[in-house]
């Protein structure tokens, strides 16, 4: 595995807590606050975050059958959905219908949303001294839409009151390595033998994690790696370990997609998965850009978010220029197209503190210190937007959905009309 990027871990180790036979968390909260996925960005409004509260299923395209592959509406496209749809699905798929979620940073407070507004109920666990109410506050954030079959959130004493009788364990703590593998250790040790075990991290393997476990136990470990807040951004980046069984595999990408979720597995492990390192190689870029003089942060920005932005939203890098290569097209793309980008130096930023001090002011200048409030709100409000539109899209082009439209204007018709048929040609006109 390659080096981290974000260097090495500057706090102290911590020291084992005591254990109540269900394994118990082995960090201080004092000693391990969290460390920030590169993906992340600022916390300011994701606990909640826009819309989100409505289970993001409902469709029919989804994987193996299975109802709910469709990404997350941020609430208004979910609505459209009869009550409680998909719940079934997830919860068969758990057959207990409870999900344990280790760890209760951003991450984890998201993850118990969605499963929650999915209609598992769960369990939480964490030593953070606030954790009550941090778990009142998602309650009463689920309780403002609140639809049929929404699950119930408890608090958890221990990592083994979490795990008992849990279907999907979700382990969202620290990332650091020997703190991770002790815990999967222990969370190995206590949950139900057909647990799925699951960690959101960003940089640590499975195969790590599983290090200590025998092989029965490591078959059920993978990375089921989110893009923050999980119950708004539909990616699940799923990495399994050199001795995580298909099974578990094909288990976890139903179980998310069932979910409303994107679910993507990588065929080996990578530090970075996919989405970390493709942001790294434009992040490495804008730098060089502002380091070397040629824009500003904000020029930067706008520039991404009026182009690339745009398209990806739509579709991805590689699709993008399959389709700009006309009837060749990547190969095409590449011939006519791919020496300009060859000409373009590679870029060599300094990602050093000192490197990076200009480029950091800018963004203070730019964004404020802490970040503006209302800069989260909007970018939560597009995110939504976007996913939203794209929601509605794959409603219209689902089979279904043409069947019923087609149903729907055939009822419509007065009944001269309806004997003509459907491309008559004053249709047609």
């Amino acid at each position: 595995m390659s080096e981290d990027p974000r260097g090495p871990d500057p706090r102290p180790e911590a020291t084992s807590a005591p254990t109540d036979g269900g394994g118990s968390f082995a960090f201080d909260p004092a000693l391990d606050p969290p460390v920030p996925d590169p993906q992340e960005g600022d916390p300011a409004g994701q606990a909640a975050g826009p819309g989100g509260d409505a289970c993001p299923v409902g469709d029919e395209r989804g994987a193996g059958g299975i109802s709910g592959d469709r990404v997350h509406t941020g609430g208004a496209a979910a609505d459209s959905a009869p009550a409680g749809q998909g719940h079934e699905d997830v919860r068969a798929l758990l057959e207990t219908g409870r999900a344990a979620v280790i760890g209760a940073g951003l991450i984890g407070l998201s993850w118990a949303r969605l499963f929650a507004s999915c209609g598992l109920d769960v369990r939480i666990a964490d030593p953070r001294p606030d954790l009550e109410a941090a778990v009142e506050a998602l309650r009463e954030s689920l309780a403002v839409q609140a639809g049929e079959g929404t699950g119930s959130i408890e608090l958890a004493q221990s990592v083994g009151e979490a795990l008992d009788g849990a279907g999907l364990v979700q382990e969202s703590g620290p990332e650091r390595p020997e703190l991770k593998a002790q815990l999967f250790a222990d969370i190995a040790e206590a949950a139900p033998r057909d647990a799925l075990l699951a960690s959101s991290s960003s940089a640590i393997p499975a195969t790590q994690l599983a290090k200590r476990l025998d092989d029965a136990a490591a078959a059920r470990i993978l990375i089921a790696h989110p893009f923050n807040p999980p119950h708004l951004m539909p990616l699940v980046e799923i990495v399994p370990g050199e001795r995580t069984a298909p099974e578990a595999v094909a288990r976890a990408r139903a179980i998310y997609a069932a979910l409303g979720r994107e679910p993507v597995v990588l065929e080996r492990e990578m530090h970075g998965f996919i989405g970390n390192r493709l942001q790294n190689a434009v992040l490495r870029e804008a730098a060089y850009l502002v380091q070397q003089g040629v824009a500003g942060v904000e020029d930067i920005d706008r520039a991404v978010t009026n182009s690339l932005g745009v398209r990806w939203a739509a579709v991805g890098p590689l699709e993008g220029m399959h389709l700009g290569g006309g009837e060749a097209g990547l190969a095409g793309f590449m011939e006519h197209i791919g020496p300009s980008f060859a000409a373009i130096e590679e870029a060599a930023p300094d990602m050093s503190e000192a490197g990076m001090k200009p480029v950091v002011e800018q963004a203070v200048a730019a964004y404020g210190l802490p970040p503006r409030p209302e800069l989260a709100a909007r970018r939560d409000r597009i995110q939504a937007g976007v996913l939203d539109v794209r929601a509605a899209q794959a409603r219209a082009e689902s089979p279904a959905e043409a069947q019923h439209a087609e149903a729907e204007r055939l009822e419509a018709q007065q009944p001269g009309e309806r004997s003509r048929g459907a491309h008559s040609p004053e249709e047609q006109e």
